[in-house]
């Protein structure tokens, strides 16, 4: 919701090389991204379970998600990762619980989701925007990272803040791991932690 009122609404299906915004102004005027065309689906021989997960994929089907991951073991890292997303996202409270046992199952895995064959074939550009900090929106790639950063969020809602720092201090340093790990020193008062954080980075606005 802008200053102005003005309300714009955004909407990205992994996987599907679909998104959709819509800003709906003071005059009634919509405005809606180019719709882009989905990728090929499997070929007619593919493995049952790339179809099956393909198939819940496009159809944000979380649950049938985890369901695989319990079922294709060669699949699990990548359905739960794609799950507890979706779940997350979906930003229904009953789902919290879901989608960090769907989160920690990925993560502890080891296994990067983005290496798995099939991501480079259907989702390889997928991107989720994820809060990393109040009014700090990132749009990250699905990957390990981004899961941790996740379950990070996850933790703080439930005033884990000790174990949220412990997750994204193992993550791989990037801008938005820095943000996030700034704002839970702050929360944490460790001030000259993030002082040290910080030191070097130059304001350019």
């Amino acid at each position: 919701v802008h200053s102005s009122g003005r309300r714009t609404k955004s909407l990205g299906i992994p996987g599907t090389g679909v998104s959709w915004v819509e800003t709906d102004t003071s005059t009634g005027r919509k405005q809606r991204a180019v719709r882009q065309p989905p990728p090929r689906k499997p070929r007619l021989f593919a493995p049952r379970a790339e179809k099956d997960v393909y198939k819940a994929l496009v159809a944000r089907d979380w649950d049938t998600l985890a369901r695989l991951a319990d079922k294709h073991a060669d699949y699990a890292t990548l359905a739960a990762t794609f799950a507890g997303l979706g779940l997350l996202e979906s930003a229904e409270d009953s789902s919290d619980e879901r989608a960090r046992s769907l989160l920690e199952r990925a993560f502890v895995s080891g296994q990067e989701p983005s290496a798995h064959p099939f991501f480079n074939e259907y989702v390889a550009a997928a991107h989720l925007t994820l809060t990393i900090a109040p009014g700090v929106d990132a749009a990250l790639p699905i990957d390990r990272s981004l899961v941790g950063l996740a379950l990070a969020e996850i933790y703080q809602q439930a005033g884990d803040l000790d174990r949220a720092v412990e997750m994204v201090e193992h993550l791989e340093p990037t801008t938005a791991t820095a943000v996030s790990l700034a704002e839970l020193y702050t929360l944490l008062g460790r001030h000259r932690d993030v002082i040290e954080l910080t030191e070097g980075i130059a304001n350019e606005d």
